[in-house]
């Protein structure tokens, strides 16, 4: 195994292969690490929708024919953004620059290739600890968005299935002719709930901009998106989404049972984020049936005392997953000096990687964490 930072030669290493993946590599890339986000992992449940669809380009990394990373592309915001998630390298590989040079060759592809694509995103949590204190990455990200998490358990035996709204709250389910308006609005109307005008989204866990071409990627098949009916302002808002809050629940398959995110947008009264909470943990319920639920929780920060009034005492559970916050970090794509590649990936399946490539992301490859 080639030493840490020393060049790649093909001639006396075995040599590292970027190939375009597919459903056929389902199993390789679930061998990678099988200890992913503490049992809540959600490329094994969800991995078709990380290889294929709309903008999506799932990519392995192999050392010697075997498999040892993997991460999953995506172009959005009309192509002008280019956002990698469920990134993951296999953990005797760590601490070889390996992951760096899998990230830098990816990006200088979409470089070459996407000339239209202006930014690049990715979003990363607290156990990352290089997200805040890397002096390069900082250097070359900038942070766009920050959010309070928390994973929580729930004893679905506990949900009252009958229990009504809490008193003096209004909230209704968004229909897909809602969503499509709302990625169609006006971002300056939508300032009440994306003051950063983008929408972070689990699974996926990338930052969308508020634009109809982004419709399609935030209507996950299991995503509800739920709407606060008061208007508590008489500051302007959008006439369709005149609450000061906006939730979005899906769920998915993972080791440890079944694990439900909860996306936040806006603010709120106690009683109206318990509201919320409510009724997507009465959905979750609905499907947990006999096996263990964990809700994700990312909100805004200001919520965070009505999150832990919520959230305290049954049905919840406190959970040994410990993570705090998300940050969105994006930078400029292109580099005028940057070398191109002229290895056209859309039409080969495999390109060797036979040179040194200097990493630009912030970790070689996620321990706990996929986002990279």
């Amino acid at each position: 195994m080639a030493r840490p930072g020393s060049r790649i030669n093909s001639s006396t290493e075995a040599s590292e292969e970027i190939c375009v993946a597919s459903l056929s590599d389902y199993q390789a890339v679930v061998d990678i690490d099988k200890h992913v986000c503490h049992g809540l992992d959600r490329l094994p449940g969800q991995f078709s929708s990380y290889v294929d669809g709309p903008g999506v380009q799932g990519y392995t990394y192999k050392k010697g024919g075997r498999t040892v990373g993997f991460v999953s592309a995506l172009l959005m915001d009309g192509g002008l953004t280019l956002g990698t998630t469920a990134g993951r390298l296999a953990p005797d590989c760590r601490g070889s620059g390996m992951y760096g040079r899998f990230k830098r060759r990816l990006l200088e592809q979409y470089d070459s290739e996407h000339p239209e694509t202006l930014h690049y995103t990715i979003t990363v949590d607290n156990t990352n600890n290089k997200a805040e204190t890397d002096t390069r990455l900082l250097a070359k990200f900038a942070r766009v968005l920050e959010k309070a998490t928390k994973v929580v358990k729930l004893d679905v035996e506990a949900v009252d299935m009958s229990r009504q709204k809490p008193p003096g709250t209004s909230i209704r389910e968004l229909s897909p002719s809602d969503v499509h308006a709302m990625m169609t609005r006006d971002p300056e109307h939508l300032r009440h709930l994306f003051p950063e005008g983008r929408i972070l989204l689990r699974p996926k866990w990338l930052p969308f901009r508020i634009m109809a071409e982004n419709t399609e990627l935030v209507s996950d098949h299991s995503n509800v998106f739920v709407a606060s009916e008061e208007k508590v302002s008489s500051e302007q808002k959008d006439p369709l989404f005149p609450g000061e809050l906006l939730t979005c629940g899906g769920y998915y398959r993972c080791k440890r049972g079944i694990c439900y995110n909860l996306d936040m947008f806006g603010t709120g009264s106690t009683q109206q984020v318990r509201a919320h909470v409510e009724w997507h943990v009465t959905r979750l319920a609905g499907v947990a049936e006999d096996c263990n639920a964990f809700v994700y929780i990312v909100y805004p920060q200001d919520l965070t005392k009505s999150m832990d009034e919520v959230t305290a005492g049954a049905p919840f559970q406190e959970s040994n997953i410990h993570y705090e916050k998300e940050l969105v970090l994006e930078t400029c794509l292109h580099s005028r000096d940057r070398k191109r590649s002229s290895t056209d990936i859309r039409h080969h399946a495999c390109w060797r990687t036979t040179h040194p490539i200097t990493a630009i992301t912030e970790t070689e490859g996620p321990a706990t964490s996929t986002s990279l």
